[in-house]
């Protein structure tokens, strides 16, 4: 049988920690409306849609190239996305580059592990 993997991207203003990143996930899961529209949400979620489309926008032959598990969940200020565990190697590189280009973290709530954009982590060593 076959896990899926999910992943959680969005805009943090400062530091977080795992623990408040699991509050903020559960908040996103139980569909809570948006906070706000984060810009850099929309921009990761067009850039990775480039790579991998939505299952909606996919004939059945080309599913079997999808990562994807089910339809990405979208709102103004986070993507939650489930992955095939089979594709997590290959996806999650491309999730965490594009979470950092557009500076937002990427949490992964099976390990409980935030992924902090670069530039935030150079910021914060200085």
């Amino acid at each position: 049988m076959t896990k899926n993997y999910y992943l959680a991207v969005w805009g943090v203003g400062g530091e977080i920690s795992p623990k408040e990143a699991a509050q903020q996930y559960a908040v996103f899961a139980t569909q809570l409306p948006s906070r706000r529209f984060d810009e850099g949400v929309y921009r990761f979620y067009c850039e990775l849609t480039r790579h991998y489309p939505e299952l909606e926008m996919m004939t059945d032959e080309e599913m079997e190239s999808s990562p994807w598990a089910c339809a990405l969940e979208v709102a103004e200020d986070h993507v939650i996305m489930a992955l095939l565990k089979e594709w997590y190697a290959d996806a999650f590189p491309l999730i965490l580059d594009l979470a950092g280009v557009h500076g937002l973290i990427c949490y992964d709530p099976q390990t409980a592990k935030v992924h902090v954009p670069a530039r935030r982590r150079l910021k914060i060593a200085v």
